[in-house]
């Protein structure tokens, strides 16, 4: 699947689950899926993820939209509710590190890097 198909796909999930119909709000949910599938690629070696991974960028793109508005916080209390945050980006490592791509560690003229 192509990294835009599954921005999409991330996206409408995403815009689905929580009742978003705004395209202004879609806009900035694809931004984060942007952003994380792109760290997921880099950090697993995969030019495009396989559909096995996409679960993992789907989760970091909606932990970083609910956070939004948060940015530097690592905690806040509200009416007696606490919300403690996670280091998006971390945690998406966290949740890729034995799943990289195993020909990665390999160029393309076959020497090992």
């Amino acid at each position: 699947m192509t990294k835009e198909t599954a921005v999409t796909q991330i996206v409408a999930n995403i815009a689905t689950l929580r009742g978003i119909s705004n395209s202004t709000k879609e806009n900035q949910i694809r931004v984060y899926a942007n952003r994380y599938y792109d760290s997921a690629c880099a950090f697993t070696g995969y030019s495009e993820l396989p559909d096995a991974l996409l679960s993992f960028v789907e989760d970091a793109t909606l932990q970083a939209w609910m956070k939004r508005g948060a940015e530097g916080l690592n905690s806040q209390s509200a009416a007696g509710v606490s919300e403690q945050y996670l280091d998006v980006e971390h945690s998406l490592r966290q949740n890729l590190r034995y799943k990289r791509n195993p020909l990665s560690a390999v160029h393309t003229d076959g020497n090992e890097v």
